[in-house]
């Protein structure tokens, strides 16, 4: 690298980029919601704020409702014909239960019961800094390379 092209890199503070948001699938099935495709664990997902969570239905007899006094509210109503998907952004972070209106209940403290699954919204972390040579380090290259 030439000394021109190295003192412009030490004049600037090169930011991370921000994470840009995240779509995650949970998957409507049986008596129960998981972000595991095959089926073969119950995992709930793990976001954070902005992200969106996207419910893949596989069965009609479902719906994907968030318990009353929830800080996020959201509500699929039951699929009218398969394939069916619903999505949610979230704004706020929190532990966020919901439930299936004919296989679950709100237990009215924020929880829930029956067919019921969690989301869990984490607060968007701080982007990584890299500050580049700074121009006393320059001087410093300048005087070794002689």
């Amino acid at each position: 690298m030439n000394l021109k092209a190295l003192a412009l890199l030490g004049a600037v503070a090169v930011m991370g980029a921000p994470a840009s948001a995240a779509i995650v699938t949970v998957y409507v099935f049986d008596f129960d919601y998981s972000t595991d495709s095959t089926h073969a664990t119950t995992v709930d997902p793990v976001i954070h704020v902005g992200d969106t969570v996207h419910w893949v239905f596989e069965d009609a007899d479902h719906t994907v409702t968030s318990v009353a006094g929830s800080a996020e509210t959201f509500d699929s109503g039951f699929p009218s014909d398969l394939p069916f998907s619903y999505d949610h952004t979230f704004t706020n972070t929190g532990t966020f239960a919901y439930y299936c209106k004919m296989h679950g209940f709100d237990n009215g403290d924020g929880s829930a019961g029956g067919m019921a699954g969690l989301v869990t919204v984490n607060a968007v972390p701080e982007p990584a800094t890299l500050v580049a040579l700074g121009l006393g380090s320059l001087a410093l290259l300048r005087r070794r390379r002689r």
